[in-house]
């Protein structure tokens, strides 16, 4: 099944105080999660909320150490505001919605498919554990979504943990210039996408695309927004993966062929 090229993992980072609401949309807390329309209780795969909260206390208690201009390195109590956490998600492109109406029509193809999610999460978790070390603190399943999924929480230092904010340290010190810092942001993400997709995503038929999505938002006509949606929920209906796939090329023509807003800048 094809994703774009970056939606099947992600990484964020996220400063002290914002470690409790990430967690707490994690763990389908009520005033966290009402983007979803019926939240089910999460699985812990790796840890759970009181190891990541307990790592993110232990690490922010710790000293920073801090390289003055001349060399010498001193240390000093971590900024509040500190990013000490990396936390993101690795998206399987089967559909929840589709797997289920599977199960009812034939209930072996629909082990197979989950089957292969398993292996596929399997691999993902293994290969994050071999990229963070013991700084990964947590994984958690998510199954209430259009997709299954699973969250990972990294707890450190975000500037040399995260592989985009990683690549922008030369020398152990940040890139001054904005612009060669977004760069080296941009060259690290993608360097450490291609890595994952080399060493799980391909072994696991996930195609890449172009990196060209198609948001809904795009489309300047609010009827045909409403069009492109309805079709999409009727493509999720259909369960033979092949007439899927045409249906699917089908929609994207029609979308490239409508009047469009421009793209949004990205900023780091």
């Amino acid at each position: 099944m094809p994703l774009s090229k970056h939606s099947f993992l992600r990484a964020h980072a996220y400063s002290a105080p914002n470690v409790a609401g990430i967690l707490d949309e994690a763990t389908r807390q009520p005033n966290a999660c009402k983007h979803i329309e019926r939240p089910s209780p999460p699985r812990w795969l790796v840890g759970d909320r009181a190891r990541v909260d307990g790592a993110v206390t232990a690490h922010m208690s710790t000293l920073s150490a801090v390289k003055r201009k001349n060399g010498n390195v001193f240390y000093r109590k971590r900024h509040p505001q500190h990013r000490c956490l990396v936390a993101g998600v690795a998206s399987h492109p089967i559909e929840l919605a589709w797997l289920r109406a599977l199960r009812q029509s034939n209930a072996a193809a629909a082990v197979t498919k989950f089957l292969e999610y398993k292996k596929w999460r399997t691999e993902t978790i293994a290969w994050l554990v071999q990229q963070f070390g013991t700084n990964l603190v947590g994984v958690v399943e998510h199954s209430d979504e259009s997709h299954l999924h699973i969250h990972y929480f990294v707890v450190g230092d975000a500037q040399r943990l995260h592989p985009g904010l990683r690549a922008e340290l030369v020398d152990d010190c940040r890139i001054a210039a904005r612009k060669a810092r977004c760069e080296a942001y941009s060259s690290g993400m993608a360097a450490w996408l291609d890595l994952y997709h080399e060493q799980v995503g391909q072994r696991n038929g996930m195609v890449r695309g172009d990196g060209s999505s198609r948001p809904i938002w795009r489309i300047k006509d609010r009827s045909v927004r409403t069009e492109i949606a309805n079709l999409q929920a009727a493509i999720r209906g259909v369960l033979d993966e092949q007439a899927r796939a045409h249906l699917d090329d089908l929609l994207k023509q029609f979308y490239d062929s409508q009047p469009q807003h421009k793209r949004r800048k990205m900023k780091f």
